[in-house]
């Protein structure tokens, strides 16, 4: 029976993965001479958000926009980062095993108030590594792959900023298949 002995996150890159939401909350809120009422009609619909289970396995914490102006639905991406570390132990046998996914999608929304119909279509970037070994052999193994995968699935956004929310079905396309749940903050 195996036991989980020691469970950390990937530290090295969480200083990359806040630069990179950083980023994309620069990028998004850049508007070159323009003037929008504050309501937010014209700008972009965007929210953060955790995810568990979904394209990233386990967990991922992740960025979504609309493309259309003033609109919750239509077109738009999400994009995220997610991985874990852990080591394991059972009787003379001990290993250990870590891995970084991002998931990348591109999505449709159907509904045009708080409740809608997500559709996508995307990718993920899995890498991982790890070791084990018992009395008589170790062995250590390293890899990276593509994954695409479907998405389909409920969502919830507040008209203005406020509470968001998604229940979602991925199956990864040779894989098989992952529910997620996913809760966090949209914001215009």
């Amino acid at each position: 029976m195996y036991r989980i002995t020691h469970y950390s996150f990937i530290m090295q890159y969480t200083k990359s993965v806040f630069f990179l939401f950083f980023l994309l909350f620069i990028i998004s809120g850049v508007e070159a001479q323009r003037s929008y009422d504050r309501t937010g009609y014209g700008r972009y619909n965007k929210a953060v958000f955790l995810e568990l289970g979904g394209s990233a396995g386990i967990y991922s914490f992740n960025y979504d926009m609309r493309l259309n102006r003033g609109r919750q639905d239509g077109i738009g991406f999400r994009v995220g980062v997610g991985g874990l570390s852990a080591r394991v132990t059972a009787n003379d046998q001990s290993g250990r095993v870590g891995y970084i996914a991002i998931p990348a999608t591109f999505n449709y929304v159907l509904g045009q108030r708080r409740h809608g119909l997500e559709l996508g279509i995307g990718g993920t970037l899995f890498h991982v590594n790890g070791e084990a070994e018992d009395s008589n052999d170790s062995f250590d193994f390293d890899g990276t792959a593509a994954v695409p995968h479907l998405n389909l699935g409920y969502r919830y956004q507040a008209l203005n900023d406020g509470l968001f929310f998604r229940l979602t079905y991925t199956p990864f396309i040779g894989l098989g298949h992952m529910a997620g749940v996913s809760l966090g903050f949209n914001f215009k």
